[in-house]
């Protein structure tokens, strides 16, 4: 924590503003302090977006993290992760399971 708010919380309560409800305080760069410019309030799903473990896939110019494919694609994450763990990727890592592949009114 930068040594400004470490001293005074008052500084760092106007700086930062209230905490919106569900909530909580993020480092926008996880290798950065908590300072000014670095912080944020994020939901348990940006929290969990911005952690340093986070596996990133770019396809088609978007760039997420296997959670939040597994939600833009509207599965379950264990079939992405599990697509991962055995070492796919790429178009077939983001593939329409086979179940889909023949019903494309499921897609």
């Amino acid at each position: 924590m930068c040594k400004e708010w470490a001293e005074e919380y008052v500084t760092f309560a106007e700086q930062i503003g209230p905490r919106p409800k569900g909530m909580t305080l993020d480092r926008i760069d996880n290798d950065g302090n908590y300072k000014p410019g670095n912080v944020r309030w994020a939901t348990r799903t940006e929290q969990a977006n911005n952690r340093v473990t986070n596996v990133f896939i770019t396809h088609e110019g978007l760039t997420m993290t296997l959670a939040e494919w597994a939600r833009h694609k509207g599965w379950k994450y264990g079939l992405i992760g599990s697509r991962w763990k055995r070492g796919l990727r790429g178009s077939d890592l983001l593939a329409p399971p086979v179940y889909l592949r023949h019903n494309q009114d499921l897609l």
